[in-house]
Protein backbone atom coordinates (compact mmCIF):
# COMPACT_ATOMS: atom_id res chain seq x y z
CA UNK A 1 0.00 0.00 0.00
CA UNK A 2 1.43 3.36 -1.04
CA UNK A 3 2.04 6.10 1.47
CA UNK A 4 -0.30 8.59 -0.11
CA UNK A 5 -0.61 10.83 2.96
CA UNK A 6 2.08 12.65 4.90
CA UNK A 7 3.32 10.79 8.01
CA UNK A 8 1.43 12.90 10.52
CA UNK A 9 -1.92 11.98 9.00
CA UNK A 10 -3.98 8.81 9.04
CA UNK A 11 -3.35 6.61 6.04
CA UNK A 12 -6.59 5.22 4.58
CA UNK A 13 -6.81 1.77 3.05
CA UNK A 14 -7.25 3.19 -0.44
CA UNK A 15 -7.25 6.47 -2.34
CA UNK A 16 -9.87 6.69 -5.07
CA UNK A 17 -11.28 9.26 -7.45
CA UNK A 18 -15.02 9.65 -8.02
CA UNK A 19 -16.02 12.02 -10.80
CA UNK A 20 -12.75 13.90 -10.28
CA UNK A 21 -12.99 14.14 -6.48
CA UNK A 22 -10.47 12.30 -4.30
CA UNK A 23 -11.65 10.14 -1.39
CA UNK A 24 -9.78 8.22 1.26
CA UNK A 25 -11.36 4.81 1.85
CA UNK A 26 -11.35 2.94 5.16
CA UNK A 27 -12.96 -0.49 5.30
CA UNK A 28 -15.14 -1.12 8.32
CA UNK A 29 -16.10 -4.56 9.60
CA UNK A 30 -19.90 -4.81 9.79
CA UNK A 31 -22.21 -7.35 11.41
CA UNK A 32 -25.82 -8.29 10.86
CA UNK A 33 -28.57 -7.93 13.48
CA UNK A 34 -27.66 -11.33 14.96
CA UNK A 35 -24.01 -10.38 15.38
CA UNK A 36 -22.69 -12.41 12.44
CA UNK A 37 -19.87 -11.14 10.24
CA UNK A 38 -21.47 -9.33 7.28
CA UNK A 39 -18.23 -8.36 5.53
CA UNK A 40 -16.48 -5.05 4.99
CA UNK A 41 -18.15 -1.74 4.28
CA UNK A 42 -16.09 1.05 2.70
CA UNK A 43 -16.27 4.44 4.37
CA UNK A 44 -15.35 7.29 2.02
CA UNK A 45 -13.90 10.55 3.28
CA UNK A 46 -13.34 13.46 0.95
CA UNK A 47 -9.75 14.65 0.70
CA UNK A 48 -10.66 18.19 1.66
CA UNK A 49 -7.07 19.38 2.13
CA UNK A 50 -4.71 18.47 -0.76
CA UNK A 51 -1.69 19.46 1.33
CA UNK A 52 -2.21 16.23 3.31
CA UNK A 53 -1.09 14.23 0.29
CA UNK A 54 2.47 13.22 -0.58
CA UNK A 55 3.85 14.25 -3.96
CA UNK A 56 3.40 11.42 -6.42
CA UNK A 57 0.47 9.88 -4.57
CA UNK A 58 -1.12 6.88 -6.26
CA UNK A 59 -4.84 6.62 -6.95
CA UNK A 60 -5.98 3.03 -6.42
CA UNK A 61 -9.20 3.26 -8.40
CA UNK A 62 -11.02 5.78 -10.57
CA UNK A 63 -14.78 5.99 -11.13
CA UNK A 64 -16.31 8.24 -13.73
CA UNK A 65 -19.68 8.43 -12.02
CA UNK A 66 -21.74 7.47 -9.03
CA UNK A 67 -23.28 4.65 -11.01
CA UNK A 68 -19.85 3.17 -11.61
CA UNK A 69 -19.04 3.43 -7.91
CA UNK A 70 -22.33 1.81 -6.99
CA UNK A 71 -21.79 -1.03 -9.43
CA UNK A 72 -18.33 -1.72 -8.03
CA UNK A 73 -19.19 -1.62 -4.32
CA UNK A 74 -22.83 -2.66 -4.03
CA UNK A 75 -25.64 -1.02 -2.13
CA UNK A 76 -24.25 -1.33 1.41
CA UNK A 77 -21.96 1.65 1.20
CA UNK A 78 -21.69 4.48 3.69
CA UNK A 79 -19.99 7.60 2.40
CA UNK A 80 -19.13 9.97 5.25
CA UNK A 81 -20.40 13.41 4.32
CA UNK A 82 -20.01 15.61 7.40
CA UNK A 83 -16.26 15.51 7.68
CA UNK A 84 -13.26 15.24 5.42
CA UNK A 85 -9.93 13.48 5.85
CA UNK A 86 -8.46 16.55 7.57
CA UNK A 87 -10.85 16.10 10.51
CA UNK A 88 -9.53 12.65 11.43
CA UNK A 89 -7.05 12.19 14.25
CA UNK A 90 -3.42 12.52 13.34
CA UNK A 91 -1.21 9.44 13.72
CA UNK A 92 0.40 11.01 16.81
CA UNK A 93 -3.00 11.36 18.45
CA UNK A 94 -3.80 7.77 17.56
CA UNK A 95 -0.63 6.55 19.27
CA UNK A 96 -1.51 8.52 22.40
CA UNK A 97 -5.05 7.16 22.58
CA UNK A 98 -4.26 3.61 21.50
CA UNK A 99 -7.10 3.69 18.96
CA UNK A 100 -6.72 2.21 15.54
CA UNK A 101 -7.57 4.20 12.42
CA UNK A 102 -10.91 2.45 12.13
CA UNK A 103 -11.66 2.88 15.84
CA UNK A 104 -11.03 6.59 15.65
CA UNK A 105 -13.10 7.01 12.52
CA UNK A 106 -16.00 4.98 13.87
CA UNK A 107 -15.91 6.91 17.13
CA UNK A 108 -16.23 10.24 15.37
CA UNK A 109 -18.75 8.93 12.86
CA UNK A 110 -20.93 7.17 15.46
CA UNK A 111 -21.02 10.24 17.67
CA UNK A 112 -22.11 12.38 14.75
CA UNK A 113 -24.77 9.89 13.74
CA UNK A 114 -26.14 9.67 17.27
CA UNK A 115 -26.23 13.44 17.68
CA UNK A 116 -28.03 13.86 14.38
CA UNK A 117 -30.44 11.05 15.21
CA UNK A 118 -31.06 12.48 18.67
CA UNK A 119 -32.28 15.80 17.31
CA UNK A 120 -33.48 15.07 13.77
CA UNK A 121 -34.71 11.48 13.74
CA UNK A 122 -33.84 7.79 13.59
CA UNK A 123 -33.22 7.91 9.86
CA UNK A 124 -29.66 9.02 10.63
CA UNK A 125 -28.95 5.58 12.08
CA UNK A 126 -30.38 3.64 9.14
CA UNK A 127 -27.78 2.25 6.71
CA UNK A 128 -30.06 2.60 3.73
CA UNK A 129 -30.67 6.26 4.52
CA UNK A 130 -26.98 6.87 5.18
CA UNK A 131 -26.21 5.49 1.74
CA UNK A 132 -28.63 8.04 0.30
CA UNK A 133 -26.88 10.82 2.20
CA UNK A 134 -23.53 9.54 0.96
CA UNK A 135 -24.63 9.59 -2.66
CA UNK A 136 -25.86 13.14 -2.25
CA UNK A 137 -22.48 14.10 -0.78
CA UNK A 138 -20.55 12.57 -3.65
CA UNK A 139 -22.86 14.42 -6.04
CA UNK A 140 -21.94 17.57 -4.11
CA UNK A 141 -25.56 18.20 -3.16
CA UNK A 142 -26.45 20.03 0.05
CA UNK A 143 -29.53 17.86 0.62
CA UNK A 144 -30.82 14.47 -0.51
CA UNK A 145 -33.28 14.66 -3.42
CA UNK A 146 -36.71 13.21 -2.69
CA UNK A 147 -36.22 10.80 -5.59
CA UNK A 148 -33.31 9.19 -3.73
CA UNK A 149 -35.12 9.26 -0.36
CA UNK A 150 -38.11 7.47 -1.82
CA UNK A 151 -35.95 4.52 -2.85
CA UNK A 152 -34.79 3.73 0.68
CA UNK A 153 -36.38 0.96 2.72
CA UNK A 154 -36.62 3.33 5.71
CA UNK A 155 -38.76 5.74 3.72
CA UNK A 156 -41.00 2.96 2.45
CA UNK A 157 -41.52 1.38 5.89
CA UNK A 158 -42.35 4.49 7.93
CA UNK A 159 -45.52 6.50 8.52
CA UNK A 160 -46.71 9.38 6.39
CA UNK A 161 -45.78 11.81 9.17
CA UNK A 162 -42.22 10.49 9.39
CA UNK A 163 -41.83 10.56 5.59
CA UNK A 164 -43.10 14.13 5.49
CA UNK A 165 -40.52 15.19 8.08
CA UNK A 166 -37.61 13.49 6.31
CA UNK A 167 -38.61 15.19 3.04
CA UNK A 168 -39.03 18.57 4.73
CA UNK A 169 -35.72 18.31 6.56
CA UNK A 170 -33.88 17.58 3.32
CA UNK A 171 -35.66 20.21 1.26
CA UNK A 172 -35.44 22.97 3.86
CA UNK A 173 -32.61 22.13 6.29
CA UNK A 174 -32.42 25.63 7.81
CA UNK A 175 -36.16 25.76 8.49
CA UNK A 176 -36.03 22.23 9.93
CA UNK A 177 -33.19 23.22 12.28
CA UNK A 178 -35.20 26.22 13.46
CA UNK A 179 -38.27 24.05 14.12
CA UNK A 180 -36.15 21.65 16.19
CA UNK A 181 -34.70 24.57 18.18
CA UNK A 182 -38.09 26.19 18.76
CA UNK A 183 -39.75 22.93 19.81
CA UNK A 184 -36.85 22.09 22.11
CA UNK A 185 -37.22 25.45 23.85
CA UNK A 186 -40.93 24.76 24.28
CA UNK A 187 -40.34 21.35 25.87
CA UNK A 188 -37.72 22.78 28.20
CA UNK A 189 -40.29 25.28 29.45
CA UNK A 190 -42.99 22.62 29.60
CA UNK A 191 -40.84 20.18 31.57
CA UNK A 192 -39.75 22.99 33.90
CA UNK A 193 -43.37 23.88 34.54
CA UNK A 194 -44.09 20.24 35.29
CA UNK A 195 -41.37 20.36 37.96
CA UNK A 196 -38.91 18.04 36.17
CA UNK A 197 -35.23 18.01 37.12
CA UNK A 198 -32.37 15.52 37.18
CA UNK A 199 -29.56 14.21 35.03
CA UNK A 200 -31.85 12.62 32.46
CA UNK A 201 -34.08 15.62 31.73
CA UNK A 202 -32.13 17.11 28.83
CA UNK A 203 -31.85 13.77 27.03
CA UNK A 204 -35.53 13.06 27.66
CA UNK A 205 -36.83 16.31 26.24
CA UNK A 206 -34.51 16.09 23.23
CA UNK A 207 -35.78 12.59 22.52
CA UNK A 208 -39.42 13.58 22.98
CA UNK A 209 -38.97 16.66 20.84
CA UNK A 210 -37.58 14.59 18.00
CA UNK A 211 -40.33 11.99 18.36
CA UNK A 212 -43.08 14.63 18.19
CA UNK A 213 -41.42 16.62 15.38
CA UNK A 214 -40.91 13.52 13.24
CA UNK A 215 -44.41 12.18 13.90
CA UNK A 216 -43.58 9.19 16.10
CA UNK A 217 -45.52 10.65 19.05
CA UNK A 218 -48.33 13.15 19.43
CA UNK A 219 -47.94 16.20 21.65
CA UNK A 220 -50.42 14.69 24.11
CA UNK A 221 -48.46 11.42 24.30
CA UNK A 222 -45.22 13.29 24.93
CA UNK A 223 -46.92 15.37 27.63
CA UNK A 224 -48.13 12.23 29.40
CA UNK A 225 -44.62 10.74 29.30
CA UNK A 226 -43.19 13.89 30.91
CA UNK A 227 -45.86 13.92 33.61
CA UNK A 228 -45.52 10.22 34.42
CA UNK A 229 -41.72 10.21 34.56
CA UNK A 230 -41.70 13.24 36.85
CA UNK A 231 -44.47 11.89 39.07
CA UNK A 232 -44.03 8.30 40.25
CA UNK A 233 -47.31 8.46 42.19
CA UNK A 234 -49.15 9.48 39.01
CA UNK A 235 -47.42 6.70 37.09
CA UNK A 236 -48.53 4.18 39.71
CA UNK A 237 -52.12 5.46 39.64
CA UNK A 238 -52.17 5.25 35.84
CA UNK A 239 -51.05 1.62 35.78
CA UNK A 240 -47.29 1.49 36.32
CA UNK A 241 -44.30 1.60 34.00
CA UNK A 242 -46.00 -0.54 31.36
CA UNK A 243 -47.98 2.51 30.24
CA UNK A 244 -44.71 4.16 29.16
CA UNK A 245 -43.33 3.32 25.70
CA UNK A 246 -40.47 0.88 26.21
CA UNK A 247 -37.80 3.29 24.95
CA UNK A 248 -38.72 5.79 27.68
CA UNK A 249 -38.73 3.36 30.60
CA UNK A 250 -34.95 3.85 30.86
CA UNK A 251 -35.64 7.31 32.34
CA UNK A 252 -37.49 5.93 35.38
CA UNK A 253 -35.43 6.88 38.42
CA UNK A 254 -33.34 9.40 36.47
CA UNK A 255 -35.90 12.19 36.77
CA UNK A 256 -36.37 13.98 40.08
CA UNK A 257 -39.95 13.92 41.25
CA UNK A 258 -42.12 17.01 41.03
CA UNK A 259 -43.05 18.87 44.21
CA UNK A 260 -46.09 20.47 42.61
CA UNK A 261 -49.23 19.89 44.67
CA UNK A 262 -47.43 18.94 47.89
CA UNK A 263 -48.15 22.22 49.67
CA UNK A 264 -51.87 21.91 48.88
CA UNK A 265 -51.84 18.25 50.00
CA UNK A 266 -50.12 19.08 53.31
CA UNK A 267 -52.54 21.94 54.02
CA UNK A 268 -55.52 19.67 53.36
CA UNK A 269 -54.19 16.94 55.66
CA UNK A 270 -53.43 19.47 58.41
CA UNK A 271 -56.91 20.92 58.08
CA UNK A 272 -58.61 17.56 58.71
CA UNK A 273 -56.17 15.53 60.78
CA UNK A 274 -53.53 17.90 62.10
CA UNK A 275 -49.78 17.22 62.40
CA UNK A 276 -50.22 13.64 63.64
CA UNK A 277 -51.97 12.58 60.45
CA UNK A 278 -49.53 14.51 58.26
CA UNK A 279 -46.59 12.81 59.95
CA UNK A 280 -48.12 9.39 59.36
CA UNK A 281 -48.96 10.14 55.73
CA UNK A 282 -45.43 11.34 55.06
CA UNK A 283 -44.08 8.05 56.41
CA UNK A 284 -46.41 5.68 54.55
CA UNK A 285 -46.47 7.44 51.18
CA UNK A 286 -50.07 8.64 51.37
CA UNK A 287 -48.89 12.24 51.07
CA UNK A 288 -47.36 11.46 47.66
CA UNK A 289 -50.59 9.83 46.54
CA UNK A 290 -52.77 12.74 47.68
CA UNK A 291 -50.48 15.30 46.02
CA UNK A 292 -50.61 13.32 42.79
CA UNK A 293 -54.39 13.08 42.86
CA UNK A 294 -54.67 16.82 43.40
CA UNK A 295 -52.35 17.36 40.41
CA UNK A 296 -54.63 15.15 38.32
CA UNK A 297 -57.62 17.24 39.39
CA UNK A 298 -55.82 20.38 38.27
CA UNK A 299 -54.74 18.73 35.02
CA UNK A 300 -58.27 17.64 34.09
CA UNK A 301 -60.03 20.65 35.68
CA UNK A 302 -62.10 18.59 38.11
CA UNK A 303 -62.57 18.20 41.89
CA UNK A 304 -63.45 14.50 41.85
CA UNK A 305 -60.28 13.36 43.59
CA UNK A 306 -60.35 16.21 46.11
CA UNK A 307 -63.88 15.26 47.20
CA UNK A 308 -62.86 11.64 47.80
CA UNK A 309 -59.67 12.73 49.56
CA UNK A 310 -61.63 14.90 52.00
CA UNK A 311 -63.95 12.00 52.81
CA UNK A 312 -60.98 9.73 53.53
CA UNK A 313 -59.26 12.41 55.62
CA UNK A 314 -62.34 12.87 57.79
CA UNK A 315 -62.50 9.12 58.42
CA UNK A 316 -58.81 9.11 59.38
CA UNK A 317 -59.32 12.15 61.67
CA UNK A 318 -62.29 10.46 63.37
CA UNK A 319 -60.14 7.40 64.07
CA UNK A 320 -57.35 9.55 65.55
CA UNK A 321 -59.61 11.80 67.61
CA UNK A 322 -62.87 9.95 68.40
CA UNK A 323 -63.80 12.63 70.98
CA UNK A 324 -64.13 15.12 68.08
CA UNK A 325 -65.78 12.83 65.56
CA UNK A 326 -67.14 14.62 62.52
CA UNK A 327 -65.05 17.73 63.18
CA UNK A 328 -61.88 18.92 61.48
CA UNK A 329 -58.70 19.26 63.53
CA UNK A 330 -58.42 22.92 62.55
CA UNK A 331 -61.77 23.67 64.23
CA UNK A 332 -60.93 22.31 67.68
CA UNK A 333 -57.14 21.98 67.64
CA UNK A 334 -56.67 25.74 67.33
CA UNK A 335 -57.89 26.28 70.91
CA UNK A 336 -55.32 23.81 72.26
CA UNK A 337 -52.58 25.51 70.24
CA UNK A 338 -53.72 28.93 71.55
CA UNK A 339 -53.53 27.68 75.16
CA UNK A 340 -50.04 26.30 74.51
CA UNK A 341 -48.88 29.62 73.08
CA UNK A 342 -50.12 31.33 76.25
CA UNK A 343 -48.35 28.78 78.45
CA UNK A 344 -45.08 29.26 76.54
CA UNK A 345 -45.44 33.01 76.00
CA UNK A 346 -44.99 32.59 72.26
CA UNK A 347 -46.83 34.12 69.32
CA UNK A 348 -46.30 31.00 67.20
CA UNK A 349 -45.53 27.33 67.72
CA UNK A 350 -42.83 25.28 66.03
CA UNK A 351 -43.72 22.14 64.09
CA UNK A 352 -42.41 20.06 66.99
CA UNK A 353 -44.54 21.93 69.50
CA UNK A 354 -47.63 21.52 67.34
CA UNK A 355 -46.94 17.78 67.29
CA UNK A 356 -46.80 17.74 71.12
CA UNK A 357 -50.14 19.57 71.24
CA UNK A 358 -51.77 17.03 68.92
CA UNK A 359 -50.41 14.05 70.86
CA UNK A 360 -51.53 15.38 74.25
CA UNK A 361 -54.95 16.38 72.92
CA UNK A 362 -55.30 12.82 71.66
CA UNK A 363 -53.97 11.32 74.91
CA UNK A 364 -56.38 13.26 77.15
CA UNK A 365 -59.28 12.84 74.71
CA UNK A 366 -59.81 16.59 74.45
CA UNK A 367 -59.98 17.22 78.23
CA UNK A 368 -58.87 20.84 78.49
CA UNK A 369 -57.79 20.85 82.16
CA UNK A 370 -55.77 17.64 81.92
CA UNK A 371 -54.18 18.95 78.76
CA UNK A 372 -53.18 22.24 80.43
CA UNK A 373 -51.67 20.49 83.46
CA UNK A 374 -49.68 18.17 81.25
CA UNK A 375 -48.40 21.00 79.07
CA UNK A 376 -47.10 22.87 82.15
CA UNK A 377 -45.32 19.68 83.18
CA UNK A 378 -43.96 19.24 79.64
CA UNK A 379 -42.43 22.71 79.54
CA UNK A 380 -41.82 23.36 83.27
CA UNK A 381 -38.11 23.90 82.72
CA UNK A 382 -38.53 26.56 80.05
CA UNK A 383 -37.67 30.16 81.10
CA UNK A 384 -41.15 31.58 80.48
CA UNK A 385 -42.93 28.91 82.52
CA UNK A 386 -40.39 29.25 85.34
CA UNK A 387 -40.86 33.03 85.38
CA UNK A 388 -44.64 32.66 85.38
CA UNK A 389 -44.48 30.23 88.34
CA UNK A 390 -42.30 32.65 90.30
CA UNK A 391 -44.57 35.60 89.42
CA UNK A 392 -47.67 33.75 90.58
CA UNK A 393 -45.91 32.69 93.79
CA UNK A 394 -44.83 36.26 94.47
CA UNK A 395 -48.35 37.61 93.94
CA UNK A 396 -49.71 35.00 96.34
CA UNK A 397 -47.12 35.87 99.01
CA UNK A 398 -47.88 39.59 98.73
CA UNK A 399 -51.58 38.93 99.14
CA UNK A 400 -50.92 36.76 102.25
CA UNK A 401 -48.61 39.35 103.91
CA UNK A 402 -51.06 42.23 103.32
CA UNK A 403 -53.40 40.75 105.94
CA UNK A 404 -50.81 40.68 108.74
CA UNK A 405 -51.12 43.19 111.71
CA UNK A 406 -47.96 45.31 111.81
CA UNK A 407 -46.51 48.43 113.42
CA UNK A 408 -47.23 50.71 110.53
CA UNK A 409 -50.91 50.05 111.04
CA UNK A 410 -50.69 51.26 114.69
CA UNK A 411 -48.77 54.35 113.67
CA UNK A 412 -51.42 55.32 111.09
CA UNK A 413 -54.15 54.98 113.69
Amino acid sequence: MADNFKPEFVEPDELISVAGVLYGVIYMQVYDTEGNNAGLMPIYLKVDNPEMLNPGHVIDATYDSIDALDEANGEFVFIEHWQGMSELMTTAELKETGFSTTDALLSVTQNQMEIKAKFYGDHYLDLDMLYAYGLAAVLDLDTVPVEILQETSFYKDTTAEERAWVEFENRFPDEAAQIIADNLAYYKLYSGGAGLAGDGVNDLIAELNTAVTTGKLTEAEAGDIIKNLGDSARLKLMGGKSILPEEYQKYIGKIKQTRNGYAAAEDLILEYGGPLLLDGYRANGKLDEIASKLRLDAEFNTTTNETLIKEDLQKAADALYPFAKGSKYINWGSSFESLTRDILGQTTLSEGQKMVVARKAQKFQGNYEDFETSMYQEYIDTPFVQEEILTKASRSLTQDISGVFNASTIYKR
